[in-house]
């Protein structure tokens, strides 16, 4: 989440909605509700798949996504998923600074694997 959150940051010239996702503060201005409710559904199919039920797709709907748009949602989640297990299996490491602004952020790091 810390270089992605980056990435927006530069890509968007905030630096407080870099921040603010990098917390986990879905209150930043620059965050509409539409993102809000997809931030939502990210948060709850990465970290506990086995809890998404129809009502999460529905709120998406709601909130303007479109069947192919969830989709892809649904497609990249799974996919950064897939490929965080294959670094952290492989033993991957943190590069630069990464390991001492995730400790900043208070953002996990799975013991021995980017210490």
């Amino acid at each position: 989440m810390l270089a992605h959150a980056g990435w927006v940051g530069r890509l968007t010239h905030d630096g407080g909605l870099a921040d603010a996702l990098i917390r986990k503060d879905l209150s930043h201005p620059s965050i509409s509700e539409a993102d809000r409710a997809m931030l939502r559904y990210v948060e709850k199919l990465t970290l506990r798949p086995g809890t998404v039920e129809r009502e999460d797709v529905d709120a998406l709907r709601v909130a303007g996504f479109s069947d192919a748009g969830i989709g892809d949602i649904a497609a990249h989640v799974a996919l950064f998923s897939f490929m965080n297990r294959i670094v952290d299996g492989l033993g991957g490491q943190l590069e630069g600074d990464m390991a001492e602004r995730a400790r900043r952020f208070s953002l996990p790091l799975h013991a021995g694997t980017y210490e």
